[in-house]
């Protein structure tokens, strides 16, 4: 908050941005034979090019900012990319993507209803996440008709003045519904 209010009221000399990259890794969690939940490459790439500009202050909707949003838009100089390796440093066959088959790992058919987030949370993403200190965790899958993604806090974060609930480490990352995944 300091260095917000320093910068608007423009006390602060320049600096020297720090530039970071992190790797992405997007966990593809699909019903066996349902091309529709296991998005294609161009997708995920696609999700990652509006990440990056919504995190350079250039996406879509950034003419268009409330004003008090607008003040204060600005490259955050962090870029992410897809991962290249896997945690045991293996070359990824895919870029940045882990596809995994539901009914192989006893999961069962989301259904029409979609995977309850108690399952979610509790069983797909600690048996799939990498760690969190080295990737930035996607997952795409089946959330049903009412909800499009949602996310926690890291639980190292640090970060003070949050009333939630930051969750464990082994669920830190971003869920998406696969419909809404991409551009």
């Amino acid at each position: 908050n300091q260095q917000i209010q320093s910068r608007l009221n423009g006390s602060q000399q320049s600096q020297q941005q720090i530039a970071y990259t992190i790797p992405v890794i997007v966990h593809i969690c699909y019903y066996t034979n349902n091309s529709t939940q296991n998005i294609n490459a161009t997708r995920v790439q696609s999700q990652i090019t509006t990440l990056n500009n919504d995190f350079a202050g250039i996406g879509v909707n950034s003419s268009t900012l409330p004003a008090p949003f607008a003040a204060v838009k600005a490259n955050s100089n962090i870029t992410f990319c897809l991962a290249k390796l896997d945690p045991n440093n293996n070359v990824l066959a895919e870029p940045g993507i882990e596809r995994i088959n539901a009914q192989t790992r006893g999961w069962g058919n989301p259904g029409t209803t979609g995977w309850a987030k108690t399952l979610i949370d509790g069983t797909i993403k600690p048996a799939t996440i990498w760690d969190a200190s080295r990737y930035f965790n996607f997952w795409s899958l089946d959330l049903g008709a009412s909800l499009l993604g949602y996310a926690q806090f890291p639980s190292a974060s640090g970060l003070n003045g949050f009333d939630c609930d930051e969750g464990l480490a082994s669920s830190d990352g971003v869920v998406c519904h696969f419909r809404a995944f991409g551009r």
